[in-house]
């Protein structure tokens, strides 16, 4: 699926509304262990296996080069204490890449732990990504997802989501 330079403007202006205590945000080299709970679980769903180590993750996502880059959701039990629990929720991790040369981002993992009914948390977590994007001055976020995953094809969808091209 590949969203473009005009759905990225469009994602960027529409406001997302996200449960109170529930933030987005780009990601740190503290959030990899998270981040690493979370990719071992998305796998587990999706039946695949993780062979990338946590200690991958910080040295190819926090060193130079960097090989990726990563957005998470953050819950936080109480908003108001200094000593509140704050807890990633959900990641989404890309890379730049070229399609017939021009600059695009490409995602390669967007999962939320908890239920999202609203789709609100994945629609923060590919906002930030389309800002990153735009910062980046890049074309186009494209992505792949597995054809039984339903709920992600009608999510993207309304995304207004577009078939990858591929020649034959």
């Amino acid at each position: 699926m590949e969203i473009d330079r005009k759905g990225m403007m469009k994602l960027l202006e529409n406001p997302v509304q996200l449960s109170p205590g529930v933030r987005v945000r780009f990601g740190v080299r503290e959030d990899m262990p998270a981040v690493y709970t979370l990719m071992k679980e998305s796998a587990m769903v999706n039946g695949d296996t993780v062979t990338v180590s946590e200690t991958d993750l910080v040295q190819d996502g926090f060193t130079d080069p960097k090989y990726f880059y990563v957005v998470v959701a953050e819950k936080t039990s109480d908003r108001d204490s200094e000593s509140s629990v704050h807890e990633i929720i959900g990641f989404s991790m890309y890379f730049f890449s070229y399609s017939w040369a021009v600059l695009v981002i490409y995602m390669e993992d967007l999962y939320v732990k908890e239920e999202d009914t609203e789709n609100s948390i994945r629609t923060a977590l590919m906002k930030k990504i389309a800002e990153f994007a735009e910062e980046n001055s890049c074309c186009k976020i494209a992505w792949n997802y597995r054809k039984d995953n339903l709920p992600a094809l009608k999510f993207y969808e309304r995304l207004e989501a577009t078939p990858l091209q591929y020649l034959t």
